[in-house]
């Protein structure tokens, strides 16, 4: 599996990493858990959306798993728009994410995924259960209208999604 990655939002404002991220990384390593000291978690937490933020709701909505989503050129369009505009927030809100990512991640770990894998967003809505739409798609329209960027793919993902909220 992963990695988990610890770090402090405010950290910029520290020289080093701070003892606390370093102790808890430690604690985590010693009972086996695979985790990092992240030099910029806002970065990490906007990549991590970049992913997932696209991959769940994109799913979600076609109800599809990922090796579907991007076998098909249209579907695959759209999840790399929802990355793009992930992307464009985040440089608006001054989070250093690479502008390359969507691109080199549909190219590999989303290439190489085993086919049926699923996003937590895709299964909670085939379960019938919230999508977390606001939390993914809702949060990267909410700060795009703050930064002036245009979130049209994210918009449609939640209008298609929120009656289900209902």
């Amino acid at each position: 599996g992963g990695s988990l990655e610890i770090g402090e939002c405010f950290q910029h404002t520290h020289k080093h990493k701070p003892a606390r991220v370093t102790a808890l990384v430690e604690l985590l390593s010693s009972a086996g858990v695979k985790a990092t000291a992240s030099d910029n978690i806002l970065v990490a937490l906007w990549t991590k959306l970049i992913s997932m933020g696209s991959f769940g709701p994109v799913g979600a909505a076609a109800r599809a798993p990922i090796d579907v989503l991007i076998s098909i050129p249209q579907t695959r369009a759209v999840v790399e728009l929802a990355m793009n505009e992930i992307v464009a927030v985040a440089h608006a809100l001054g989070i250093a994410v690479d502008a390359e990512f969507p691109k080199k991640y549909l190219a590999t770990s989303a290439a190489t995924s085993p086919p049926g894998t699923t996003v937590s967003t895709i299964r909670d809505v085939l379960n019938g259960n919230a999508s977390e739409v606001l939390e993914l798609s809702g949060a990267v329209v909410r700060y795009g209208e703050q930064k002036g960027i245009p979130t049209p793919t994210h918009a449609m993902l939640v209008g298609m999604l929120l009656p289900q909220e209902q």
